[in-house]
């Protein structure tokens, strides 16, 4: 809970979450606790849970400019 802490705190956090779920077009995600634990009335589907994948490889090649840092492409042959 140290990063919700530094953000605002475990509300805010969670807000943030659902925004940022919500601006991915993960419309059946809803984040209770920044855990991600469960937690009462905190759910997502396995179709937002690609999209927030999906958004967190972006992220990730944009910040290092290698795409690999998440999943080895090259072990796949896909690069």
């Amino acid at each position: 809970y140290l990063l919700a802490d530094a953000a605002g705190g475990l509300e805010p956090t969670a807000a943030l979450m659902n925004d940022t779920a919500a601006a991915l077009g993960a419309h059946d995600t809803v984040a209770v606790d920044p855990s991600g634990l469960d937690e009462q009335g905190q759910r997502s589907s396995a179709y937002d849970l690609a999209l927030i994948g999906r958004a967190a490889m972006i992220r990730n090649k944009r910040a290092t400019g290698r795409p690999k840092d998440l999943l080895d492409l090259e072990l796949l042959g896909e690069e």
